[in-house]
């Protein structure tokens, strides 16, 4: 009998029937039925497989349209596919962005840096774009009060439906016309509807994916980072003296001794002092100056949670409702806290008020509030602390004004990387699905067969074929595909062999391909964005060459070329192969755009070169 949702009812009335040890044995084979099932599905189709490789996997609207196509493209159903992303997307050049070595800015990140994914793991930066002048400037600001500027066409991933758990892109602009109260939506075809007549009275914000803690390296410290945030809440500035009711210095005092330090009394019992900590206080430089160092802020998670708790000891309390609070007079030290909390993922909010004693005024003080639990030691907050599901949202402001932008591509499936001193999570700039997760499927399906995969320069196609040789090593891949595996002797990133005698090969448009075939010719990027803008004709030229005298004239018959690219010019590569197929009767291609022209006209990443319609590729079959 099969399973159905209509009988599952009527078969678990039948299995309650049974001995125990056969109940058992059901619920075993129903299990590896259902992996079974899954793992057949992820053969089968591409996006089933990029949900096994990839669980934190956050569809975006052109994914399923890349998908379908790839499986044409496998299946032998479509021989040639050209697929067109839209221009690249940029923040501002003076945005601050982590990397494993500190903060730069973006103009200051190179490629070879890594910056951090939402997930809190460094990403390698694989490329960079040039500085783009005079971009339309637009402020986006999380509800927990922090922000970055980027231009008009940078892309979002967010969530706008609260009753379904799916995340799309969208564009900075898109975002800004669903504030103004637009009516945006993702049409079924993958488009995005823009319905200024349909407008939404108070549109509720976009929501961003949730971030988890960075995940920096452990820093050499000289002072203890939960003894550091004890003083710096509760310290006495110029002495190395801490403020605390006995009741708790019972519990912090042996804490503190645990970690290497001597407490001392003193003179009242609400103080109590630490040898040798004012020489290290002032080595550091707080003495008199209280504030966190930097080389704190970039420690590793247990040392930046050892910091937070040390602080919330002090000058920090908890609700009963589990809602944590810190307060300070200092705002500088306060925004150096919430950047701590942003790096280790947590949502804070901040408040403004004045400080009085009956009508004495003291000045402004201020307090952060969030969730998180573990961030006291001290059992009377830690045991209220709670953790709950804060998600972050974003609203676009126009800033009316003209910049200069920059972005970067890093190395992720999902693309995602972490921006500002807030931690924002943003978009990068292309899908490697093309590049990455489309040949390692292929080869599981088709172990035997030949793929050749090329970008602009050799080290970016080797890059990415280091990626899929080692996706094909895996044990998720042997999941799904359990008799695929490397050849022992043939293992280079660039160049590498199935243990079922496919191959796979790497190589730098211009590159030399003798003696090689291919049943997949992937092609992604033949152009970076510096030559896509030059006015030389020759660099397309050379493109175009080495593209009909070596990887066309090496493809396998029946064999199938994918092109995955930005357009810049109507002479590159695209434009000439398309061209030569009007004009000669050659190779009949399918052209999938995903438009950087809006329904309007206008273009909807201004200040890019060539982005007039007649620069664009158009939408065709055939």
């Amino acid at each position: 009998m099969q399973i159905t949702a209509e009988n599952l009812p009527k078969i678990m009335g039948l299995v309650k029937t049974l001995p125990s040890d056969q109940q058992q044995e059901f619920f075993k084979l129903l299990e590896e039925f259902e992996r079974a099932k899954t793992r057949e599905l992820a053969q089968e189709k591409f996006i089933p497989f990029v949900q096994r490789m990839w669980p934190g996997f956050i569809s975006g609207r052109h994914h399923k349209v890349m998908g379908e196509k790839f499986e044409e493209i496998a299946s032998g159903k479509l021989k040639r596919l050209i697929i067109c992303m839209p221009p690249r997307h940029c923040l501002t050049l003076n945005t601050p962005i982590l990397t494993t070595q500190g903060w730069k800015t973006m103009e200051t990140v190179q490629p070879g840096d890594h910056v951090f994914g939402p997930d809190g793991l460094p990403t390698l930066v694989v490329g960079k774009s040039e500085v783009h002048q005079d971009r339309d400037l637009y402020r986006v600001t999380t509800n927990d009060g922090t922000s970055v500027i980027t231009d008009s066409g940078h892309r979002w991933m967010v969530r706008l439906d609260r009753k379904r758990n799916l995340f799309r892109e969208y564009t900075t602009e898109q975002l800004w016309a669903r504030d103004q109260g637009a009516f945006v939506r993702t049409k079924t075809n993958g488009g995005i509807e823009i319905n200024w007549d349909r407008k939404v009275t108070v549109p509720r914000a976009a929501m961003l994916p949730p971030i988890q803690a960075v995940q920096l390296p452990p820093k050499d410290l000289p002072i203890d980072p939960y003894m550091l945030g004890l003083w710096l809440g509760d310290g006495t500035s110029m002495q190395a003296i801490i403020t605390s009711h006995p009741d708790d210095a019972t519990i912090i005092r042996p804490e503190l001794e645990k970690r290497g330090y001597q407490t001392t009394d003193q003179a009242t019992c609400m103080t109590f002092g630490v040898l040798d900590l004012k020489v290290r206080l002032q080595e550091l430089g707080v003495l008199g100056n209280k504030h966190i160092p930097q080389v704190y802020l970039e420690g590793s998670v247990d040392q930046r949670m050892d910091l937070l708790r040390g602080l919330m000891d002090s000058d920090g309390n908890v609700s009963q409702k589990g809602q944590c609070f810190f307060s300070q007079k200092s705002v500088a030290l306060i925004n150096q806290v919430r950047e701590l909390l942003w790096s280790l993922g947590i949502r804070n909010s901040l408040q403004e008020s004045e400080a009085k004693i009956y009508d004495v005024s003291y000045g402004s003080t201020y307090r952060l509030s969030f969730y998180a639990e573990d961030c006291c030691f001290l059992p009377r907050k830690r045991d209220r602390a709670k953790n709950t599901v804060r998600n972050r949202f974003i609203r676009v402001e126009k800033l009316n004004q003209k910049g200069a932008v920059q972005c970067i591509e890093v190395a992720r499936e999902d693309h995602l990387f972490l921006a500002g001193k807030g931690m924002i999570c943003t978009l990068n700039t292309k899908s490697e699905f093309g590049s990455y997760l489309f040949p390692a499927w292929f080869l599981g399906k088709y172990p035997q067969k030949k793929v050749i995969q090329s970008s602009h320069t050799a080290e970016l196609a080797v890059g990415f074929g280091r990626k899929v040789r080692n996706l094909v090593d895996s044990e998720d891949y042997r999941k799904v595909f359990p008799d695929v595996s490397l050849r022992a002797d043939s293992k280079a990133a660039g160049r590498w062999s199935t243990s079922r005698g496919g191959e796979y090969f790497a190589i730098g448009i211009g590159g030399a391909v003798t003696g090689k075939g291919a049943d997949i010719l992937v092609i992604d990027d033949p152009h970076d964005e510096q030559e896509g803008q030059s006015a030389d004709p020759a660099i397309f030229d050379h493109a175009y060459e080495w593209y009909t005298s070596g990887p066309r004239q090496r493809l396998q018959p029946g064999g199938a070329i994918v092109i995955i690219c930005t357009r810049w010019s109507k002479r590159d590569l695209v434009g000439q192969v398309l061209k030569a197929s009007a004009q000669r009767g050659g190779d009949e291609w399918e052209v999938i755009e995903f438009p950087a022209i809006m329904p309007s006209g206008k273009p909807l990443w201004p200040g890019s070169r060539g982005t007039g319609l007649e620069g664009l590729c158009p939408t065709r079959r055939g």
